[in-house]
């Protein structure tokens, strides 16, 4: 059977009843907010936030887990754990989907790109890796460039850019589209030394164009 097609059926079968799904929340959430107004308590607004069991309990991982990413389209969920691997779930059924090898040490982040084609992984192992969702997740590239184990990563759509953050004080810029015509770290565009202490996390903010990064020296840059 090709896996790429079934998965992409899947896919989009999820698509479709994801969309059916949220029409019909759409139209609860309407009908609750318009029957019940809004109360404010102690000068706020008092949205009395739900408090419901969980929905699924996802076990897989034999060691911690330190990061997670929800595909942005399809009900998929990866993780990243110090037992060195990442797995994938169905979010929607709770099912264990895959273990994605190829670290030698703990995975501290998972983020999936804009379009949901690739995920990517950063490990203590100093490196970066690239897998491709439609080719069973396959791992298309490996980026090194860090000192020190790599705490963080983020994608930035504009200009397929990836950033990552280390233990090395560094904050690395990678290209991402030219990744993967060779293998070195030339593709490290820029390096960003303005922290003096491991630098522990990022975010970036798309409406703003803004990246933000924060570390062990007590900073946010």
């Amino acid at each position: 059977m090709d896996f790429s097609i079934t998965l992409a059926e899947k896919s989009r079968n999820q698509l479709m009843f994801k969309v059916v799904e949220l029409e019909s929340k759409v139209l609860e959430l309407e009908a609750e907010v318009n029957a019940q107004p809004f109360h404010k308590k102690a000068g706020k607004l008092d949205y009395s936030v739900p408090n419901e069991e969980e929905k699924f309990i996802l076990k897989s991982h034999t060691r911690g887990i330190n990061s997670m990413a929800f595909h942005p389209t399809f009900g998929y969920l990866a993780s990243a754990s110090d037992d060195t691997t990442v797995k994938i779930w169905d979010f929607e059924t709770g099912s264990f989907e895959k273990t994605l090898k190829g670290h030698t040490q703990a995975v501290q982040d998972v983020v999936f790109t804009a379009d949901g084609q690739y995920l990517i992984s950063c490990s203590n192992d100093l490196s970066i890796k690239i897998w491709d969702v439609s080719n069973n997740y396959a791992c298309i590239r490996t980026l090194h460039g860090h000192d020190h184990a790599i705490s963080g990563i983020c994608f930035i759509p504009q200009g397929d850019l990836i950033v990552s953050v280390s233990r090395d004080c560094a904050v690395r810029v990678w290209e991402f589209a030219t990744g993967f015509s060779s293998f070195n770290s030339r593709f490290c565009v820029k390096t960003l030394n303005g922290h003096s202490d491991w630098v522990r996390c990022l975010d970036y903010s798309e409406s703003l164009n803004m990246l933000a990064t924060a570390g062990s020296d007590q900073v946010i840059k």
